[in-house]
Protein backbone atom coordinates (compact mmCIF):
# COMPACT_ATOMS: atom_id res chain seq x y z
CA UNK A 1 0.00 0.00 0.00
CA UNK A 2 1.54 3.62 -0.75
CA UNK A 3 1.39 5.98 1.97
CA UNK A 4 -1.67 7.98 2.39
CA UNK A 5 -2.41 10.69 -0.41
CA UNK A 6 -4.82 13.52 0.83
CA UNK A 7 -6.96 15.24 -1.00
CA UNK A 8 -8.69 18.29 0.50
CA UNK A 9 -11.34 20.78 -0.80
CA UNK A 10 -10.14 24.22 -0.09
CA UNK A 11 -10.08 28.09 -0.90
CA UNK A 12 -13.18 28.53 -3.34
CA UNK A 13 -13.95 24.86 -4.30
CA UNK A 14 -10.53 24.02 -5.17
CA UNK A 15 -9.05 20.81 -4.31
CA UNK A 16 -5.32 19.79 -3.49
CA UNK A 17 -3.52 16.40 -3.34
CA UNK A 18 -0.56 15.66 -0.75
CA UNK A 19 2.01 13.17 -1.45
CA UNK A 20 3.29 11.16 1.49
CA UNK A 21 1.69 12.72 4.49
CA UNK A 22 2.44 16.39 2.99
CA UNK A 23 6.05 15.65 1.57
CA UNK A 24 4.66 17.23 -1.38
CA UNK A 25 1.15 19.48 -2.82
CA UNK A 26 -0.47 20.24 -5.73
CA UNK A 27 -3.58 22.28 -6.32
CA UNK A 28 -6.03 20.20 -8.58
CA UNK A 29 -8.59 21.99 -10.45
CA UNK A 30 -9.24 18.50 -13.03
CA UNK A 31 -10.78 16.19 -10.42
CA UNK A 32 -13.81 14.43 -11.22
CA UNK A 33 -15.09 12.17 -8.31
CA UNK A 34 -18.20 9.70 -8.01
CA UNK A 35 -19.35 6.88 -5.80
CA UNK A 36 -17.28 4.58 -7.76
CA UNK A 37 -14.05 6.20 -8.55
CA UNK A 38 -12.89 9.48 -9.64
CA UNK A 39 -10.58 10.88 -12.18
CA UNK A 40 -7.74 13.06 -11.68
CA UNK A 41 -4.37 14.91 -13.44
CA UNK A 42 -1.62 15.16 -11.12
CA UNK A 43 2.24 15.83 -12.31
CA UNK A 44 3.08 12.61 -10.20
CA UNK A 45 2.77 9.04 -12.12
CA UNK A 46 1.19 6.44 -10.66
CA UNK A 47 1.42 2.75 -12.64
CA UNK A 48 -1.91 0.63 -13.05
CA UNK A 49 -2.75 -1.19 -10.18
CA UNK A 50 -1.26 0.94 -7.49
CA UNK A 51 -3.13 0.95 -4.15
CA UNK A 52 -3.46 4.39 -3.09
CA UNK A 53 -4.88 5.09 0.50
CA UNK A 54 -6.62 8.13 0.73
CA UNK A 55 -7.67 10.60 3.04
CA UNK A 56 -10.56 13.46 1.68
CA UNK A 57 -10.83 16.31 4.14
CA UNK A 58 -13.62 18.47 3.24
CA UNK A 59 -16.47 20.46 5.69
CA UNK A 60 -19.70 18.57 6.84
CA UNK A 61 -22.83 19.77 5.88
CA UNK A 62 -22.91 21.81 9.17
CA UNK A 63 -19.74 23.75 7.95
CA UNK A 64 -17.52 21.71 10.55
CA UNK A 65 -14.45 19.67 9.34
CA UNK A 66 -14.22 16.25 8.66
CA UNK A 67 -12.19 13.20 7.26
CA UNK A 68 -12.98 10.40 5.56
CA UNK A 69 -10.16 7.46 5.02
CA UNK A 70 -10.40 5.69 1.88
CA UNK A 71 -8.46 2.86 -0.59
CA UNK A 72 -7.88 3.25 -4.06
CA UNK A 73 -6.73 1.47 -7.34
CA UNK A 74 -5.32 3.08 -9.90
CA UNK A 75 -6.96 1.09 -13.30
CA UNK A 76 -5.69 3.67 -15.85
CA UNK A 77 -2.84 6.43 -16.18
CA UNK A 78 -2.26 8.33 -19.42
CA UNK A 79 -0.01 10.75 -19.76
CA UNK A 80 -0.76 14.03 -21.45
CA UNK A 81 0.61 16.54 -23.69
CA UNK A 82 2.14 18.58 -21.38
CA UNK A 83 3.62 16.09 -19.47
CA UNK A 84 1.19 15.41 -16.37
CA UNK A 85 -0.54 12.68 -16.01
CA UNK A 86 -4.59 11.61 -16.02
CA UNK A 87 -5.57 9.02 -13.71
CA UNK A 88 -8.43 6.76 -13.05
CA UNK A 89 -9.12 5.51 -9.79
CA UNK A 90 -11.58 3.13 -7.86
CA UNK A 91 -13.00 2.49 -5.03
CA UNK A 92 -13.15 -0.97 -4.72
CA UNK A 93 -15.57 -0.29 -1.17
CA UNK A 94 -18.01 2.02 -1.38
CA UNK A 95 -18.98 2.77 2.09
CA UNK A 96 -21.93 5.05 3.75
CA UNK A 97 -19.25 7.35 4.92
CA UNK A 98 -17.09 7.10 1.64
CA UNK A 99 -20.76 8.20 -0.15
CA UNK A 100 -21.10 11.19 2.33
CA UNK A 101 -17.52 12.58 1.56
CA UNK A 102 -18.27 12.87 -1.87
CA UNK A 103 -21.74 14.47 -1.53
CA UNK A 104 -19.80 17.12 0.24
CA UNK A 105 -17.02 17.35 -1.61
CA UNK A 106 -18.57 17.52 -4.85
CA UNK A 107 -21.19 20.09 -2.67
CA UNK A 108 -18.10 22.57 -2.37
CA UNK A 109 -16.78 21.80 -5.82
CA UNK A 110 -20.06 23.01 -7.55
CA UNK A 111 -20.03 26.01 -5.41
CA UNK A 112 -17.36 27.37 -7.41
CA UNK A 113 -18.22 27.75 -11.46
CA UNK A 114 -15.32 28.80 -11.92
CA UNK A 115 -14.04 24.86 -11.88
CA UNK A 116 -15.74 22.23 -13.82
CA UNK A 117 -16.73 19.04 -12.87
CA UNK A 118 -17.37 16.08 -14.83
Amino acid sequence: MEPTRSVKSGREGLTSIYLDYGADSQECAHLSISERGMVFKSRWQFPVGTQLALLFAYKDPFGRPAKTEVEGIIVDCEESPDGSFNHLLIFPEVTPELESAIREIRHARQACPSLSLN
